[in-house]
Formats: C-alpha cells, sequence, structure tokens
C-alpha cells in the first residue's frame, strides 16, 4: 500500500505533477482534515493532514491522464518499471497494429 499520510501548513492540492528530463513526479492529496494546534509558545496554528501518495515515474509509462482525471483512485498506485519481457510484448503488439493498418486487414 503506497498511500500515507502527510501534513501540511496550508490545504494542497488534489494533485501536483511535475515534469523533469523525462520524469514525472505526482502528488495525490485526498480527505483533507482541518485541525488546531498550539505552537511552543501557546499560539494557535492551523494545518491539514490529508492522504498522500507520491508516484514518480518515466512520463512516457506513467497514465498520466488518468491520474490528472481521477487522482483520488490513485492513492494506493505504484509504479513498477516493465520488464524487458513486458516492453518486447508491447512494441510486437504496435508493430502488429501498424500492419493490420497498413495493409487493412
Amino acid at each position: 500500500m503506497s498511500m500515507k499520510k502527510a501534513i501540511y501548513d496550508t490545504k494542497p492540492q488534489a494533485l501536483t505533477v511535475t515534469k523533469d528530463s523525462g520524469t514525472a513526479y505526482a502528488q495525490i492529496t485526498a480527505n483533507a482534515e482541518e485541525h488546531t494546534a498550539k505552537d511552543e509558545e501557546g499560539n494557535d496554528y492551523t494545518y491539514w493532514e490529508v492522504d498522500f501518495n507520491e508516484i514518480i515515474g518515466p512520463e512516457s509509462e506513467l497514465p498520466l491522464d488518468e491520474i490528472e482525471a481521477d487522482p483520488e483512485s490513485f492513492l494506493d498506485y505504484q509504479y513498477s518499471a516493465k520488464t524487458t519481457e513486458q516492453k518486447v510484448a508491447d512494441l510486437n503488439d504496435a508493430v502488429d497494429d501498424l500492419l493490420v493498418s497498413f495493409l487493412g486487414g
């Protein structure tokens, strides 16, 4: 299970996606609960406790459109790199699709 709890000093956005050099970082928050506490000097402060997941992986392999459409459904998602066999199978499927399109099968 990837989901964790996190604490923010301001109410966070449901989804933040950052892309850098081909890698995507998706931070998902949900179920924000506002709390009030006192600091060491006795002053009140507000914080938000949220369900949290961060997904990191290659932009080309993460389902970013699906994550953006429904972030909460990805609170337990964990990226797993494809094996060589999976990559070969994907390439074979793509070649088959191209042949069908090209040859009209």
